[in-house]
C-alpha cells in the first residue's frame, strides 16, 4: 500500500498496512496529562503522512528512537482518530 491508499481506506475503519517509508522526524511529545507519545513524519514516493503512536504501543520506544532519513516498514494496524488523525494501533516497524 501507499501511504495515499493507507489514508483513504482509513477512514472507512482500522486498516492492516505494510509500507516502505522516510521518517522525516520523529518527535517524542507529552500529553496533556503528561502521558508519553510519539509523533512521525513519514513519505513514500506519492504522499506525505502524520503518525502518532500512543504510550499504549509496545513500539512507542523504538518509534522515538528513529532518527530523521531512518527508512523503516511501517506493519501495522492505522486508524483515523477524528480529532488526532491517523494513529497506529498494533504491529511493528522494521529497520
Amino acid at each position: 500500500m501507499t501511504l495515499s491508499e493507507i489514508r483513504r481506506a482509513a477512514q472507512s475503519g482500522p486498516v492492516l498496512a505494510r509500507v516502505h517509508v522516510q521518517v522525516e522526524s520523529a518527535a517524542p511529545k507529552f500529553t496533556r496529562e503528561q502521558k508519553p507519545y510519539c509523533e512521525l513524519s513519514l513519505t513514500d514516493a506519492c504522499d506525505r503522512m502524520t503518525l502518532r503512536v500512543w504510550e499504549r504501543s509496545s513500539c512507542l520506544q523504538a518509534c522515538s528512537s528513529l532518527t530523521n532519513e531512518s527508512f523503516i516498514e511501517l506493519n501495522r494496524r492505522i486508524y483515523s482518530h477524528s480529532q488526532y488523525g491517523l494513529e497506529a494501533q498494533s504491529g511493528r516497524f522494521d529497520r
